[in-house]
Order: structure tokens, then sequence, then C-alpha cells
């Protein structure tokens, strides 16, 4: 079984905070140049859509919005921002404040207590594969086609084999989902490394040969290291146990300190 398939691979424990590729229940959406219709009902089935009217345009000149709707489903989708990003704005408030004199943990609490900070959120909807042409279904469970993300089964959490589309991607209130039940499941860091990929490839929306190498590297073990000088540059060359060679570029950058970033705790926590 590959990496996309297998559930014990895929998925990992459940994060403490809000992590990249947890799966939530959420509301996306997607703007469209269509009148649509009042809906004051709420969704009642996860998956279900309803274009709603946003609003009505009467002169179609600018400055005038043109009609628009709101394309809006009620179900599962994915959180795609990186750690980093996520809580960018608390760490450094946190930094700031620790900069000013206030211990570390008080500097946490105080940055906990501000709701603004890291507010918005991106995500991307779950599909089932009735929404893909079945011609499309093997490149998006093998998570080789662009702009797609390959979901397996989970069962403990309810969670069917679908898949992420990551052209619709939508920005909501981290508030909405950042709670229980609203979070279902977090991935693996194999799982997570691969969604990194994926998104980087679909902004790209090119083929990453370099990542890709670094995928069929993951599990192997380096037999060999031997600095290759070119002159201008040094480059270091590495052999895998299964004889797979790779060459990269050196780096003259310092790495980032070891100290993982503070993170903000889940409401429930504080």
């Amino acid at each position: 079984m590959a990496w996309y398939d297998d559930p014990s691979l895929y998925y990992g424990s459940p994060a403490e905070v809000l992590a990249q590729g947890d799966i939530v229940i959420a509301a996306t959406g997607l703007f469209e140049g269509e009148h649509g219709e009042a809906s004051p009902a709420s969704p009642l089935h996860f998956g279900e859509e309803r274009l709603v009217q946003v609003w009505l345009g009467s002169t179609h000149r600018l400055p005038e919005a043109p009609s628009l709707g709101l394309r809006a489903r009620w179900g599962l989708a994915m959180v795609l921002p990186h750690a980093c990003a996520l809580e960018k704005e608390f760490n450094e408030f946190v930094a700031t404040l620790v900069a000013a004199g206030h211990e570390q943990s008080e500097a946490e609490q105080i940055a906990s207590e501000d709701l603004s900070l890291d507010r918005f959120i991106a995500l991307a909807p779950l599909c089932t594969y009735n929404e893909l042409a079945p011609t499309r279904h093997i490149g998006v469970q093998t998570g080789t086609r662009l702009g797609t993300f390959p979901v397996p089964e989970n069962g403990p959490s309810g969670i069917p084999g679908t898949w992420v589309d990551l052209r619709r991607i939508s920005t909501t209130d981290v508030t909405l989902i950042d709670v229980d039940p609203m979070r279902l499941a977090s991935l693996s860091p194999l799982a997570q490394a691969h969604l990194q990929a994926a998104l980087a490839k679909h902004w790209a929306y090119r083929d990453l040969s370099r990542y890709d190498e670094l995928q069929r590297a993951f599990g192997q073990r380096i037999t060999a290291v031997v600095p290759i000088s070119t002159g201008k540059k040094m480059r270091i060359g590495f052999t895998l146990e299964n004889g797979t060679q790779l060459v990269f570029d050196a780096s003259d950058k310092p790495l980032p300190p070891p100290n993982a970033p503070a993170r903000r705790p889940r409401p429930s926590q504080r």
C-alpha cells in the first residue's frame, strides 16, 4: 500500500492545536456571476451546496458591482496553511511582549486573549469522486493530478474516501473551526509533507521534480555523503540504500533557531 491509500500512514495523532492538513467541518464558498436565491435555512447534510444571492446589479456599469451569487458548501474541508502561518501574528506578538520585559508564559497568556490575532484561515473542501470525471480518478487517488489531494477513508472519524479540491480555497474565521466537534482528524508528518508538495505544485502549476525526488527518498537510509566541488559552488551527493543518488547545492544560509515557536492553545485549553 502507498501513503495515499493506507490510513495508518496517512492519518496521525490528533494535534493539540490546529495544524496543516487537519480535516474539519466547515462552510466553504465560491463566488459566481449568478443571482442565486435567498436561503435562510441552514444545510441539513454534509456536502450540500446552495447558490445564495449576495446582491443584484442594476446599472451593469462600473463602479457598481455586478450581480453576484455565492455557491456555499457545508461539509468536510482541509486546513491548508503551514503551522508558521497559522500562528504568525500570535508568535510575533509574544516576541514583542517578551522583548518588552514580560515572562514567556505571561506573554503567551496575553497573546492568547487577543482573538484578533491569526483570525483568518484558508480551507479547501473535500469532494466525492462522483463530482469528478471517471478518467481523472486514478490521477487524483494517487496524488499525481495538479490541484487535487487524495483523502483515504477514516472509519473512526467518519471520513469517507474523498479528495481535496485545491482550486476552491476559501477563507474563514478560525473560531468557527478550532473547536470540538468541528475538528475530525489530523495528518501524519508523511502526509503533511505530500500536502505541502501538492500545494507547491498547484500554485506553481508545474511538476516540481526535485521535490518528487525527495518524496521517493522517504524511508531510505543514506549510505554515503560526498562533497562535490565545481569550482564555484559546493554540492553534496547523497547515496541511498536502494542505490538512488541525489545531488543538492550546499547553502550558506544559517539554519533557523531550533526552538519551536509558541503556539496558541485551543479554546478548550484556556
